[in-house]
């Protein structure tokens, strides 16, 4: 069952906190920028020096030009990529809802894991609808409602085979579940467990390159059989959209 809803105190934080420019991520790139400019400089110069060309230090302020260029390109890049994000999250802020999707009985695909560590799951919630759900964000506790587990105490072969490394009654993916994500940009708010844990079937074959552009959570209309080919096209098409 998918439905819409006006959000709880909480999760409007989140919605608000996605609306807010990334400026984390970009006084970090102007950290490096600096750091590495000043290195590069200092080293040019050195060279200058030890190789005894004329003003050596014409050298240095050229490196600090090609840092700052390079540095420049980079912000650039960075948001011209996250524009995607931030128009949908807009659009989420401006819906004033969120999704809820209650799934009980799925079939659930394991299609492996982009950059060796973040799953990518495909579950058949029947009537022609797929959820995908992608990321690191099925290892915070925080999303499933645990508490922090002191992984010395855990049984670590049995957590290994389960996608979110969680014991019971946290296990996901599960025989049923509620998801809440903000619809447009994908973002999975929470997920409450409800059911046993579903061992997932492994395709780890079907998916061989990362998609991009694609959200953490995605809804396809579909059969879970075309669930890769699905994938492939929406990425695709987002792609030749993207800005």
């Amino acid at each position: 069952m998918i439905i819409e809803r006006a959000p709880t105190k909480k999760e409007r934080a989140i919605v608000d906190f996605e609306n807010k420019p990334d400026w984390a991520s970009n006084l970090f790139l102007i950290f490096c920028a600096v750091i590495g400019s000043l290195a590069l400089g200092a080293m040019v110069g050195w060279l200058g020096e030890l190789l005894k060309f004329p003003h050596p230090e014409r050298y240095r302020y050229l490196a600090w030009a090609v840092g700052g260029l390079l540095y420049l390109f980079t912000t650039v890049s960075f948001n011209l990529s996250d524009l995607p994000r931030i128009r949908n999250a807009r659009l989420d802020l401006l819906s004033g809802t969120v999704q809820q999707i209650h799934v009980k009985n799925p079939t659930a695909i394991l299609l492996g894991y982009n950059n060796t560590v973040d799953p990518l799951l495909a579950l058949d919630l029947g009537e022609g609808k797929i959820l995908y759900l992608y990321g690191q964000w099925m290892f915070d506790n925080r999303i499933f409602g645990a508490p922090e587990f002191d992984q010395e105490v855990l049984d670590e072969e049995n957590l290994q085979k389960r996608v979110n490394g969680m014991p019971d009654p946290y296990g996901f993916p599960s025989t049923e579940f509620t998801l809440v994500r903000m619809r447009h940009c994908g973002r999975v708010l929470s997920v409450s467990v409800v059911g046993e844990y579903l061992p997932p079937e492994e395709r780890t074959q079907t998916l061989l390159e990362p998609c991009e552009y694609l959200n953490e959570s995605e809804l396809f209309d579909g059969g879970i059989q075309d669930i890769a080919f699905l994938i492939r096209a929406e990425d695709t098409r987002r792609k030749k959209g993207a800005f």
